[in-house]
């Protein structure tokens, strides 16, 4: 797969569920999923 083929089925999975939660919500979305994963890491 190439870089482009991944990034156009990721807009097209999240695109519509990001643009409605706004920059401000997705990225608070994002550091949530970002710290769930460092919990994860550091507990294995």
């Amino acid at each position: 797969m190439e870089l482009a083929e991944l990034q156009r089925s990721i807009r097209e999975t999240y695109g519509e569920r990001d643009a409605a939660r706004g920059v401000d919500g997705t990225f608070r979305w994002f550091i949530e999923e970002v710290g769930e994963l460092a919990r994860t890491v550091r507990h294995d």
